[in-house]
């Protein structure tokens, strides 16, 4: 019978392309980015932002893919396509599948 891996994946375990992305992440919301673990089915729900932080986010994202070449946008985004277009939409989609979670008062319709 095959039991679940449970070993922890840290900051120090992520690939030198994923590195900065967390980092940059963690420190929109005062996150410990060393001391999360990425292994935990739910971490990106640990912390929130504001749908302004997401944007923010999502924007330094997109350049940092943009600019960071061809073989970090393949392992980011399983493909080396560099238009603005592409990495716009590869940066929204990590915040969708990744991101933290948006602040109660944020979400659509609530206020």
């Amino acid at each position: 019978m095959n039991e679940e891996d449970t070993t922890p994946i840290y900051y120090k375990d992520q690939d030198e392309y994923m590195q900065p992305i967390l980092k940059e992440m963690c420190k929109r919301v005062k996150a410990p980015y060393t001391k999360i673990n990425y292994k935990e089915p739910d971490w990106f729900m640990m912390y929130s932002w504001t749908e302004q932080e997401e944007k923010d986010f999502e924007k330094w994202l997109s350049n940092y893919l943009y600019i960071g070449g061809a073989e970090l946008r393949r392992k980011i985004t399983g493909h080396n396509i560099k238009s603005k277009k592409y990495t716009n939409k590869s940066a929204s989609m990590f915040c969708f599948n990744f991101g933290w979670t948006l602040k109660p008062t944020d979400r659509i319709g609530i206020r």
